[in-house]
């Protein structure tokens, strides 16, 4: 998402989108994604390589 957004709230929402997808999701999938984003935002994390190991979209759908 970085090569293709500069601006912060555009790979944000670019993630949200990723994370998600378009459909409206439960308010507490909702919740926990956000507070994911949050976190690898505060931390700088989200522009780094992520950990050995990590998949997209594990565990956001329960």
């Amino acid at each position: 998402m970085r090569r293709d957004y500069s601006d912060a709230d555009d790979v944000l929402w670019q993630l949200k989108m990723y994370f998600l997808g378009n459909a409206q999701p439960r308010p507490k999938v909702l919740r926990a994604a956000l507070v994911v984003l949050a976190h690898f935002f505060e931390r700088c994390d989200i522009f780094e390589t992520p950990p050995v190991g990590w998949q997209p979209g594990i565990g956001l759908t329960a």
